[in-house]
């Protein structure tokens, strides 16, 4: 790791977002927070501040409103509003996205900026099945009326989300349990969000005759390949997977007389599949005793470098599986309805998925930033963390400049499922250019396509089989 990172620049005062609508995650503070302002500047019509905390939203809210930039560049036009979003949360999820489509017409950029650090429980999932989906099933029943009509349409400006006329999602009593917190926010709930409105952000495609844009925020962190767990679960659920070897010859009479001892119970099952495992916090079986020290004590990094790889391999797969093609140049905001539709197909499935629109997905790394996302740290970890950061990290604005070039001037086709850092395209890993890798990400595309059926009507695109 070089002492110093590469120096940035702000992007090009011509990369404007003039008149759109945005959603951010994780925004009260941070990056979500300093992208929101430089969006603002750069004429951002409507931002919705997507956050858990309420009253947190709200300051930040009124921090953008106040900020003399902002005023000067876009106020009174610019109109921020403050959402209820718990990443941690499906329920959650589903009753914001419900709530967005019932109240936005149109959205043009949604940035996945919430994410935590890795230091939860991983042998605690954030919460059991019934007591995460019932509270969300009482919130989104709450306003409805009893007959299942649709319910009032809700301003985005309000405290809190609610849901709209058509349910976006299965029954809440089929929702899957939670897993483990940093699986949770990090990944799922990233993905299940983009799934719940990517019909809203084709639309927009068609409608504007541009691809909508969804960036996400990913970190280098994936590519610590020796300090992730996923690769040695997938080979060990790999081996577990193998034919089980031909039971013993029968036993001699006279063994058969032996007393037979009293059973010990059977322990659980192990886990069967990827998430299951990493739900668990399972180590690879090989020089145990070192291995549990070591991940004992960076397992905080490496739940967080663990969420980073599934979310790059959902990326890759996805590109592979919804490509784009053309550029931004290939469409007008003031060309005509006809030509906005044949410019809108040349970024559909790279298939005959048949997409309507078009949706370009790509991830960044704002690269080692001066915020808060370390505070919760163990102290082991914080401390050299921190005096890291005190050397090499970058300020919040200079992180805002990379979100800023990955959601608004990174070319729509050239930045498709890709990973982008200190504003260029990075390459994929060694371990992801393996056949080893392929086959993991295969898997966790499968699991996860298994997992959002779950909550969702997954698009055929997705399920179908390579």
């Amino acid at each position: 790791m070089p002492l110093f990172q590469p120096p940035l620049h702000a992007p090009p005062d011509s990369a404007t977002v003039e008149g759109q609508t945005v959603i951010i995650t994780g925004s009260n503070s941070g990056i979500g927070l300093e992208t929101a302002r430089q969006l603002l500047l750069r004429g951002a019509a409507t931002v919705i501040l997507a956050v858990r905390n309420i009253h947190k939203g709200e300051l930040a809210k009124a921090s953008l409103l106040s900020d003399p930039a902002v005023r000067q560049r876009n106020y009174p036009a610019a109109r921020v509003a403050v959402m209820e979003l718990d990443m941690a949360d499906y329920g959650s999820v589903l009753h914001f996205a419900a709530a967005v489509k019932a109240t936005l017409p149109a959205l043009h950029l949604l940035v996945l900026n919430a994410g935590c650090g890795g230091t939860g429980n991983a042998n605690s999932p954030t919460t059991t099945a019934s007591s995460a989906v019932e509270p969300a099933q009482r919130k989104y029943s709450s306003s409805t009326d009893d007959s299942g009509g649709a319910p009032s349409s809700p301003s985005p400006s309000s405290s809190s989300s609610s849901s709209s006329s058509s349910s976006p999602a299965r029954a809440s009593a089929q929702h899957p349990p939670q897993h483990e917190p940093t699986l949770q926010v990090n990944y799922l709930s990233n993905v299940l969000l983009l799934l719940t409105l990517l019909d809203l952000l084709r639309a927009t495609s068609s409608a504007c005759g541009r691809p909508s844009r969804v960036t996400w925020t990913g970190s280098r962190a994936h590519a610590l390949t020796a300090h992730t767990t996923i690769p040695h679960l997938a080979a060990s659920l790999s081996a577990a997977a193998a034919p089980p070897p031909p039971p013993p010859p029968p036993a001699s009479p006279a063994a058969m007389t032996t007393p037979t001892p009293t059973p010990t119970p059977t322990p659980p099952p192990p886990p069967t599949t990827l998430l299951g495992a990493l739900d668990a916090a399972a180590l690879p079986r090989s020089d145990q005793r070192r291995s549990n020290r070591r991940w004992r004590f960076s397992s905080p990094l490496a739940r967080y470098a663990d969420s980073k790889l599934l979310a790059v391999l959902f990326l890759y797969e996805l590109r592979s599986r919804l490509g784009v093609r053309g550029d931004d140049s290939n469409f007008s905001s003031s060309s005509s309805s006809s030509s906005s539709s044949s410019s809108a197909a040349a970024f559909s499935s790279s298939d005959d998925s048949g997409d309507a629109g078009a949706v370009a997905v790509n991830m960044f790394c704002p690269g080692m930033v001066d915020t808060r996302i370390s505070d919760s740290l163990p102290w082991y970890l914080r401390w050299p963390l921190d005096a890291v950061k005190a050397v090499r990290a970058r300020s919040v604005e200079q992180a805002g400049w990379v979100a800023v070039h990955a959601a608004v001037v990174a070319g729509a086709a050239e930045s498709h499922g890709r990973f982008l850092g200190d504003c260029e395209v990075f390459g994929e890993t060694e371990f992801i250019r393996s056949a080893e890798g392929k086959r993991v990400q295969a898997m966790v595309w499968e699991e996860t396509v298994a997992e959002m059926s779950k909550l969702v009507e997954v698009p055929e695109w997705m399920a179908r089989a390579r």
